[in-house]
């Protein structure tokens, strides 16, 4: 990785996007990129997530950001040692500097070897300790000097010796040197974690006593007993969400609540749940006589398209209500849960829900069955992947004790 990487990634961070950074580095967008992934997979840490068109720093991302301002502070000052011996270029702008800066191709790994070379004087001796041949390391102290332009060492037959900017160089390589094992500390053992854990994804349960929130919790717990050494780590999403993350190996496996599953993902159903329209008890009493009235009343709330809950819910209302009727009706979309039951209970919104999520909320809400053809199913979902589809067998025959 190149010194330049700590350069660019600091505008990331502090432009919050790719495309800024780019504009003020004067470099290309697929390079900044490639710079934010290529630090991200050497410390094994993601350090920004995607809002619309911006990019915010995660929490890691935003601890690092103190520590590469110094880093990126140290890279401008080694491109401004040329400048010492050279007068004309001693008052470029600061965009000039950073612009020099996204620029260096100085390898870490070379500065490094700089370090070493320094505190041997000599090339060979620093060669044998590293260790690499003697021609490598001279052509890549060589190339140091010409990415900085200007001279580090002096060379003699006695060995080396630094000149001042030498001198000086070594100083901030050693900084910057203990700045990179403070980011990347502890990435070997993230990288063997990240190697060995199995990704589940799930659709949010509606309840603590939902059918998905107890499924969850049976794999984990089984998971857990059975594979000590391989940890299962859970995270929660949209049915659609959840298939294109198992398309692109984001997960290895899913719980998801639609039918709908690409043909190229084995699945299999490991539970139904009948469905029920949901709201207050007053309500539910004088809809049941007019369901079609009670749907249609503007006080609907649903998850969004993305669920499977609300494509079941969809295809219920097709059939009930007529062309008209299904025209005009009114949704709320709300994927939190919580609002959702909020709204039904305090502002007397109606809903459809699983039966298996009523269990929370028996005491504040009333409920009309949907017809057993709209029962919602719960598939366990695998990846496309041969490693993937191991994991979904035993994930299955974990449910299934």
């Amino acid at each position: 990785m190149d010194i330049s990487t700590f350069i660019i990634v600091h505008q990331v961070l502090v432009c919050g996007g790719v495309r800024k950074a780019a504009e003020k580095l004067g470099k290309p967008v697929s390079s900044v990129s490639a710079a934010l992934i290529r630090l991200q997979s050497n410390i094994a840490m993601p350090l920004t997530i995607t809002s619309g068109n911006r990019i915010l720093a995660t929490l890691e991302g935003q601890r690092i950001t103190t520590i590469l301002s110094r880093a990126a502070e140290l890279v401008r000052k080694i491109v401004k040692l040329s400048d010492d011996c050279d007068e004309t270029s001693s008052h470029q702008s600061d965009d000039a500097l950073q612009k020099r800066s996204a620029k260096l191709t100085i390898s870490l790994p070379a500065l490094q070897r700089f370090i070493v070379t320094s505190r041997c004087g000599s090339i060979r001796r620093a060669a044998m300790e590293i260790p690499m041949g003697q021609p490598q390391l001279t052509r890549q102290i060589k190339h140091i000097e010409s990415e900085i332009g200007t001279v580090l060492l002096e060379r003699s037959q006695n060995g080396i010796s630094l000149t001042p900017q030498g001198a000086a160089l070594l100083t901030i390589a050693e900084e910057l040197d203990d700045i990179w094992l403070k980011m990347s500390q502890g990435s070997s053992d993230r990288f063997r974690r990240l190697h060995r854990t199995v990704r589940l994804g799930s659709v949010s349960p509606l309840s603590s006593g939902s059918r998905i929130a107890r499924m969850s919790a049976t794999l984990v717990a089984e998971w857990s007993r059975n594979r000590p050494q391989t940890p299962l780590f859970v995270s929660s999403g949209t049915a659609e969400e959840l298939l294109h993350g198992l398309k692109n190996g984001h997960y290895d496996l899913a719980l998801i609540d639609t039918d709908m599953v690409p043909k190229e993902l084995p699945s299999c159903i490991i539970s139904r749940s009948s469905l029920a329209i949901v709201g207050s008890s007053e309500r539910i009493h004088v809809g049941q006589f007019d369901i079609p009235g009670l749907l249609s009343s503007g006080k609907l709330v649903l998850p969004s398209a993305r669920n499977g809950l609300r494509q079941k819910t969809m295809q219920y209302l097709s059939d009930t209500l007529s062309k008209d009727m299904l025209g005009e009706i009114s949704i709320t979309e709300m994927d939190i849960i919580p609002v959702i039951a909020n709204l039904v209970m305090d502002h007397d919104y109606i809903t459809v829900l699983p039966q298996s999520a009523l269990s929370d909320y028996s005491d504040q809400l009333d409920s009309l069955p949907l017809p057993p053809e709209y029962d919602m199913q719960l598939l366990l979902v695998s990846g496309a992947t041969a490693a993937s589809q191991s994991i979904f067998h035993r994930a299955l025959s974990l449910l299934k004790m």
